[in-house]
């Protein structure tokens, strides 16, 4: 994705929706394109897979070309290659439309998948009618009598139970599934996971430690968000603490890795409005992109993403979960760059369309329209991620978005970018976890076809060819990424994991089969009302045993940082705690107890005292903190109080030593002042203060601080100056770091210099001069500066550049014509050349029509600029030739046919005179024009 020219959010919106169906006939050259490794290397091609059937063909509006039969398979020996599928059972296929809108997969493929849905509710034989050559036949192809799905699969649904323990048992004989690129590799370990078999389990266990390894500098922000998701939903299943240290390591690897700070991505184009780009790419703020995030134009690619930045939020969550924290302002960050990446109609954009991607667009009204019916995946990843970050009053109403998209656009389930397997594997999981029954319905039912199509007869699932222009999921993994994410789906009846909907993760319960008092005990503890849950789980049955079980771990975990707030003496932190936590835990024994008997400790006198020395030294008023300490100056508390005390004073008394060496006196003064009584009665900060205070009073003292003074202010300049006569060590330090800084602010109006940047030059050297003046690098700069702003030359470059700035290259040109400037004419140069580029594309196009309009409108603000005009010499001489001339009369010809056309009602006899203007203009764009416009008339 570029940044093209300026776009309305409705025109965006129409150039995302441009990849519908399967793409094109041709499946873009794939059906003869093989895949390179895995499980369907022998396949020639990305072909439609045939269900169980075990064929794979290429598919054409109404039937299907059997191009290979796996062996072994059923079809193996019945179907032959080249056998031309055009019905099942006598009913012939219907039509699947190719190309753009409408979604969904009507025609053979829903055909085929219903038909052998009947099979195999029966007795198995599916009777196909059959091309093969000149002949008509039926074909009965054997397959296994399973069942048919129930009306509320996967939940209470034998053949899903039958297709899932297939599916894992394919993973687990493959283990080499579980080393793909990240998005496979963890949902096949998530999938083992959650079998319930314990020897599928260990493998699922054996990848997911695999992973247990923290992610370096650079990782794909893919990897890191699914391997935090992979390993936090392995600790949450399993209790194993190995994997904390890399859960937060990757936490925190994520956190480094977000778009954070003055963003810079782009720099503006000669003709764009530098403030403009600047303030639209602020809104990358909290995103993700592929890799990393690195300030500077040209480092990030096209920018952050909705995907990336959705996943990050769904692990920072679960890291929660497991007791991780993330950092809260990187979380808002990134849940306010999905808003403002989702339209009303709860639409999630790709990356940072949404206000410059696409051309620079007025982000409130993208976000204010109604569009998209593509790429639900994104939609289902969002709604699970905000359903995960409740503690943030704006998730509700955009979960509501998204639960309305999933119901809008269910029919591009399998048409994720770049895989497929991302659109089915979210939009379904979000659909699980959107408490919405009616949304994971829909969503099923219409797509129980296309998964019946995808399974093949070992008991995987098959990426299938879909909608999108760059999916390469079937080359990526196609095998194994969709057959774990099948085994998730399938396996929704009894869902284990956070990402499967169950919002808390509690070994031993599954929350769908919960009724009574169990479900209430469940349904408290999602909302973290875990002293009620307590209650109502007691003596209520062997799953609320599970739930009172996993109760007592976590107040055993809520208690855990309170033994290190006692052991510091924060007992007024203590307190606090204690008081907020009591609202979730209170009602769970082991908290209760230990809650008593930290109170009761604050109650003695020891207690008190301790509880008010940690209140003002907590506030900074460490002397006070001292004397309130007293009575409990030996006990425990005591002692840990006191070292934060001394080890604030060593803190303040390095500070003071460092300010002084460096010269900075203006603000040691400060701080002195600020922190005299906030310390009074610790001995070694009053010593060094008197110290301090007499030398700060002294004639060279005075002088300082007003140096520094100056140079805090902003003033390198007078500041240098005002340091001349002092020899001191804090002197010669703070004279030095004045020039240096002088050094670097002239510096950057030199690089104005260089880049022939004049008349910016002026404006900077105005306002920089009071406060570097006095400073002997930039007094010789601003001289010779000064010399040549006043100077024909210096006039006239400061005219060209002003004139560059407002887009009017070619009068700069013209002024620079008599008073040569290489780098600002090397600007002009560039700026002509980029503004130029759509030329050659109307060039090689034959458009010689709006070529012509083109270039005459570039001409008002070009003209002048060398090589632009020898490019439009060049165009004009090739305008007054064939086939330029012919291209001219036929172009304004259609721009007449064009405007008739747009009059309603349409003038009598336009349709005839398009036709004869097709005929007269050949294969060329004109008439391929003509022709959509002669469609587009009324009938």
């Amino acid at each position: 994705m570029t940044r093209l020219g300026f776009l309305a959010p409705a025109a965006f919106l129409l150039l995302a929706l441009d990849a519908a169906a399967i793409k094109d006939k041709d499946n873009q050259g794939r059906w003869d394109k093989r895949a390179e490794s895995g499980p369907d290397r022998e396949v020639p091609g990305f072909l439609v897979n045939l269900g169980p059937t075990g064929a794979r063909a290429v598919l054409t509006e109404k039937t299907f070309v059997v191009r290979y039969l796996l062996k072994g398979a059923p079809g193996d020996g019945r179907l032959r290659p080249g056998d031309v599928l055009t019905g099942a059972f006598g009913k012939p296929f219907s039509s699947h439309t190719f190309g753009g809108e409408p979604h969904g997969y009507e025609g053979p493929i829903l055909d085929l998948g219903d038909a052998i849905e009947r099979a195999e509710a029966k007795d198995g034989r599916l009777v196909l009618n059959v091309l093969r050559g000149s002949e008509s036949i039926e074909v009965a192809v054997p397959l296994e009598p399973i069942g048919a799905f129930s009306p509320t699969f996967p939940m209470q649904c034998r053949k899903s139970e039958l297709l899932r323990s297939r599916a894992l048992k394919y993973l687990a004989e493959h283990p080499e599934s579980g080393q793909g690129p990240a998005h496979a590799r963890a949902m096949v370990t998530l999938a083992l996971l959650t079998s319930g078999d314990s020897q599928q389990e260990a493998a699922g266990k054996r990848m997911a430690l695999s992973w247990n390894d923290p992610p370096g500098p650079g990782t794909w922000t893919w990897g890191v968000s699914y391997q935090l998701i992979t390993l936090c939903e392995y600790h949450l299943l399993t209790g194993d603490a190995a994997v904390l240290p890399t859960i937060k390591a990757a936490a925190l690897r994520l956190r480094e890795d977000q778009y954070d700070g003055r963003i810079l991505v782009w720099a503006p184009k000669p003709s764009e409005d530098p403030k403009a780009i600047d303030a639209a790419q602020q809104l990358y703020l909290g995103g993700f992109g592929h890799t990393p995030y690195s300030a500077g134009v040209g480092k990030n690619g096209y920018g952050p993403m909705q995907y990336t930045t959705i996943l990050a939020v769904i692990a920072w969550q679960l890291a929660e979960r497991c007791g991780v924290k993330a950092e809260p302002r990187g979380l808002r960050n990134a849940l306010d760059f999905i808003h403002r990446g989702t339209n009303e109609a709860g639409y999630v954009a790709y990356g940072g369309e949404f206000t410059l991607n696409n051309g620079l667009i007025d982000p409130v009204a993208w976000r204010k329209s109604t569009g998209g019916t593509n790429y639900v995946g994104r939609a289902g990843a969002s709604l699970l991620a905000h359903l995960l970050s409740p503690e943030f009053p704006d998730s509700a109403k955009f979960a509501e978005k998204n639960r309305g998209y999933l119901k809008k656009a269910y029919k591009s389930l399998p048409d994720g970018h770049a895989c497929s397997v991302l659109g089915f594997a979210w939009g379904l999981l979000g659909a699980a976890a959107s408490e919405d029954e009616s949304v994971l319905r829909t969503m099923l039912d219409y797509h129980k076809a296309w998964f019946t199509m995808m399974r093949c007869p070992d008991g995987s699932f098959v990426v299938q060819p879909g909608r999108d222009y760059a999916d390469e999921g079937y080359y990526i993994s196609s095998r194994y990424n969709p057959t774990a994410v099948m085994a998730l789906v399938l396996g929704l009846g009894y869902p284990k994991l956070l990402i499967q909907g169950t919002q808390v993760s509690i070994p031993g319960v599954n929350p769908k089969a919960l009724r009574g008092s169990p479900l209430a005990a469940y349904k408290a503890v999602v909302a973290k009302s875990y002293g009620e849950a307590a209650r109502l789980a007691k003596g209520a049955g062997p799953e609320a045993a599970a739930i009172s079980a996993y109760l007592e771990t976590q107040a055993r975990r809520a208690i855990e940082p309170l033994r290190g707030l006692e052991a510091a003496g924060r007992w007024g932190l203590l307190r606090d705690r204690l008081a907020d936590l009591r609202r979730s835990y209170g009602g769970i024994a082991s908290f209760d107890d230990a809650a008593a008997a930290w109170e009761a400790g604050l109650r003695t006198r020891d207690g008190a005292a301790g509880l008010e020395a940690d209140k003002l030294a907590s506030d900074g008023f460490y002397g006070k903190a001292r004397e309130a300490l007293r009575p409990a100056a030996e006990s425990p508390a005591g002692l840990a109080i006191e070292a934060r005390i001394q080890a604030a004073a060593r803190e303040r008394l390095d500070l003071w030593a460092g300010l002084e060496r460096a010269g900075r006196w203006h603000r040691l003064r400060k701080d002195l002042e600020l922190q005299r009584d906030r310390f009074r009665g610790v001995t070694s900060v009053d010593a060094q203060a008197a110290v301090l205070e007499e030398r700060l009073s002294s004639e060279a003292g005075r002088v300082l601080v007003e140096a520094d003074r100056l140079f805090a202010e902003g003033f390198a300049g007078p500041a240098w100056t005002a340091c001349q006569g002092l020899e001191t060590d804090p002197g010669r330090a703070l004279r030095e770091e004045a020039a240096r800084e002088a050094e670097r602010l002239t510096g950057a109006l030199q690089a104005l210099e260089r880049e022939g940047r004049w008349n910016t030059l002026r404006e900077e050297l105005s306002k920089a001069r009071p406060k570097l003046v006095g400073a002997p690098a930039f007094d010789k700069g601003a001289r010779a500066w000064d010399e040549s702003l006043a100077s024909p030359e210096g006039r006239a470059w400061v005219s060209a550049d002003r004139m560059a700035g407002l887009g009017d290259l070619g009068a700069a040109a013209r002024m620079l014509a008599a008073h040569p400037h290489a780098a600002l004419q090397q600007r002009l140069e560039s700026g002509s050349k980029e503004l130029l580029a759509p030329i050659a594309a109307l060039e090689a196009k034959g458009d010689w029509y709006a070529l012509d309009r083109a270039l005459a409108a570039l001409r008002k603000k070009l003209s002048g600029v060398p090589g632009f005009d020898e490019r439009d010499a060049a165009l004009q001489a090739a305008l007054r030739a064939e086939p330029a001339r012919t291209a001219l009369r036929l172009g304004a010809a259609l721009a007449r046919l064009r405007e008739a056309a747009a009059r309603r009602p349409s003038p009598p006899g336009l349709a005839r005179e398009i036709e004869a203007f097709v005929q007269q203009a050949g294969d060329g764009p004109y008439a391929r024009e003509a022709r959509e416009l002669l469609k587009g008339l009324p009938k």
